[in-house]
């Protein structure tokens, strides 16, 4: 790959800037400069090192504060920074906090970090109420590593709406200045404790499902280990046997008066003087979990899919149905009911009365569990593959619900050997920079080696590129980064927007997202024809909104197409002729009948993080742009039956918080990554083996993650 096309890409991406919206909605400005043309860009990112920050130069951020990581911001034409009169309107959609970057040479200041820009020719700053935040952020003017200038970082609560604000002050000499939007994103729903105390996980010393039945009493967490039918109180760490019921089929427990209380088929059992007494209960067939509020009694009737309510005699006082396919568990805390869901991985906040999902919020656990619990007013939920009790936290930020938030360290290995034994082996790779998304915040990697340069693709992808790595033969090379993420699992409830918002797409998304590529075939005769078809439901009926449209595309595809796991990556059309395909294949399927339908696409390639270990389970899934909210993540293969680890239909706008993005792609760049997506490989001679993984290498510091172990006495 030569300079030139290297130096016309990074060109290229200047002005081919998508947008991400997720708390900008909108943006316009008026009163420019002559020599400015070019319109303002929602960054197609969120805000991370090395982050375009304009429309008209090469600069990137650097020294970025934390707490701006992930912040969406705007991308501004630099010749507009002598214009005073500047306004640029900005459309908040959900409650956040506005910051502006200043470059602190403003006013004839001299500049540098923690140095104030002279701002009194900017007195819209302090009319409107922004506040200096005592942070800067650095730009780096030639993108080679050194930081040329700073900022001066301010900042303003915002609400819904459109704001406006202004431009430099007339005349300056330095930068124009910069703007980025953050919402509330890992500030949790159910905070710490006011003393900090709180226990991130309890490991429990039992096997994968054997644990169930857990609630508290009087500061007591108590246990069910269900093979042994015992039930289980702790006294600090270690766990002691409250009482067994061997002998009984007993699937859950809580504490009613003053003894525990079982739920058996059609009936609830307790001890009594060391005789078990049985209390059938009317019209239910499976009883599966109980709770209580202290006063009435809860249970879930799985096969009449209800919440039978029992009052302290035991008799029923009302049903209420359930509005979830799997549900498992069910707990009561500060007047709702919390119930597990096993079909779409979620905890469900139930209104106890009616049975309505008041939120809806993704679980965490990748295979199984077997219940949640409130312990001291922290929710956590049972992970069977790892057989402990796991912290849930959540956030809402506009449409979208973000839980489970946790820290990961990975390493990403590239290993190649040269088999040959008489040639050398060159070779060159091209490696994604890992987004900074809505879901993750990614710091800074830390290489094996010097990349030998930049560039960005037409995507606006950050590419490292490590040129001319000779391999002698019988020889081995590795190529690794080491980095810190926060992930989160992130799940949308989509409002219903009319088929006509399609027709507002903005025209940056359109010219990249909705045209034809090699692997959608688009001009193809059967795939137009399919896009036709999938438009309507399985009955023909058309669709009434665009939420419609993306769930009857994706039921056409689920129809069509049976999963298989290869790495064969053909044409939509090839694949919708052969009726299978890979995690690749269902998106670039999904992506042509999208795209006919004016709804626009964008390929994702990501790994599924185990706990601790290597994996190498790659996947790729798609981004559909939304109207009003933007980039979301859906994942065909997720809810498909043909995938061992498919989840229900519920799950189709989301992601779990164990998927770790590394690129986003609108289709086959022959000069950035092509198809691949993790990765792209160039070798010359010899004879090369070659390997991809990542390695999850973790650990959690005790002091800010506290795990305690629990022992059997």
């Amino acid at each position: 790959m030569s300079k030139k096309s290297i130096c016309s890409i990074l060109l290229i991406a200047v002005f081919s800037v998508s947008a991400h919206a997720q708390f900008i909605s909108g943006v316009a400005h008026r009163n420019t400069d002559t020599d400015a043309p070019e319109e303002p860009q929602i960054a197609p990112n969120l805000l991370e090192e090395n982050a375009l920050t304009f429309v008209d130069r090469k600069h990137v951020y650097a020294d970025i504060p934390q707490s701006l990581i992930g912040a969406q911001y705007v991308m501004l034409a630099n010749d507009n920074k002598n214009m005073s009169s500047y306004e640029l309107d900005l459309t908040i959609a959900t409650n956040a906090t506005l910051y502006v970057f200043i470059d602190n040479r403003m006013g004839g200041s001299s500049g540098g970090k923690d140095v104030d820009p002279d701002i009194t020719g900017m007195p819209w700053l302090n009319d409107m109420g922004f506040v200096d935040t005592g942070e800067d952020i650095g730009i780096d003017e030639s993108f080679d590593g050194d930081i040329d200038q700073y900022f001066s970082i301010y900042s303003l609560p915002v609400t819904v709406g459109t704001i406006t604000v202004y431009g430099n002050t007339e005349g300056h000499f330095g930068n124009m200045l910069g703007v980025a939007v953050l919402g509330s994103k890992f500030n949790a729903y159910n905070p710490v404790p006011a003393d900090g105390s709180y226990n991130y996980e309890y490991s429990l010393p039992f096997t994968e499902s054997n644990a169930r039945g857990f609630f508290t009493y009087q500061d007591k967490l108590f246990i069910l280990d269900y093979p042994e039918r015992t039930l289980y109180a702790n006294e600090g760490t270690s766990l002691f046997k409250v009482e067994d019921m061997k002998g009984w089929y007993v699937r859950d427990v809580v504490w009613f008066g003053d003894r525990p209380l079982y739920c058996s088929r059609n009936r609830v059992l307790y001890k009594q003087e060391g005789k078990v007494r049985v209390v059938p209960i009317d019209g239910t067939e499976t009883l599966e979990s109980i709770t209580t509020d202290g006063t009435e009694l809860y249970l879930l009737d799985v096969s009449n899919n209800e919440i039978v309510v029992l009052g302290s005699d035991y008799y029923v006082i009302r049903r209420v149905q359930c509005t979830t396919r799997r549900p498992v568990d069910i707990a009561y805390h500060e007047g709702s009911l919390w119930l597990l869901d096993l079909s779409d991985r979620c905890i469900h906040q139930i209104e106890k009365d009616t049975g309505q999902t008041l939120l809806k919020i993704q679980a965490g656990f990748r295979g199984s569990s077997r219940g949640l619990v409130f312990i001291w007013n922290e929710l956590y939920v049972h992970d069977a593959e790892t057989s402990s009790l796991r912290l849930v936290r959540w956030d809402m930020v506009g449409s979208a619900v973000l839980s489970c938030h946790h820290p990961v360290q990975y390493r990403f290995v590239q290993d190649s050997w040269n088999d040959s034994e008489t040639n050398a082996c060159t070779a060159t790779f091209l490696v994604p920079l890992p987004l900074s998304l809505m879901h993750q915040s990614l710091g800074e990697l830390q290489w094996s080696e010097t990349p030998s340069y930049f560039i960005i693709d037409r995507y606006n992808q950050i590419l490292a590129v490590f040129e001319n790595i000779s391999i002698p033969p019988q020889g081995y090379h590795q190529l690794s980064y080491v980095t810190e993420a926060q992930m989160s699992a992130i799940q949308y409830e989509l409002p219903e927007l009319p088929l006509e918002s399609l027709e507002d797409i903005p025209s940056e998304i359109a010219v990249t997202y909705l045209i034809n590529e090699d692997m959608y075939s688009l001009d193809s005769w059967n795939i137009r024809q399919a896009a036709l078809t999938a438009r309507d439901d399985s009955a023909g009926n058309p669709p009434q909104n665009v939420k419609e449209l993306i769930e009857n595309i994706v039921d056409f595809v689920l129809e069509h197409l049976s999963y298989v796991i290869d790495s064969s990556w053909d044409n939509a059309d090839v694949v919708l002729d052969r009726g299978e395909g890979s995690c690749s294949e269902y998106s670039f399927l999904f992506s042509a009948l999208c795209r006919l339908n004016g709804i626009p696409t964008r390929l994702v390639g990501g790994i599924g993080l185990k706990d601790i270990g290597v994996t190498n389970g790659w996947h790729r899934w798609t981004d559909v742009w939304y109207p009003t909210i933007g980039w979301i993540p859906l994942d065909v293969t997720k809810i498909d039956a043909d995938n061992p680890d498919s989840y229900d239909y519920e799950f189709l706008f989301g992601l779990p918080g164990y998927m770790m993005t590394f690129s986003t792609l609108g289709g086959d760049d022959p000069e950035g990554l092509g198809r691949e997506y993790f990765i792209r490989r160039y070798y010359k001679g010899g004879q090369r083996r070659r390997s991809s993984h990542v390695e999850n290498i973790t650990e959690l510091d005790p002091e800010k993650y506290p795990v305690v172990i629990l022992t059997l006495e």
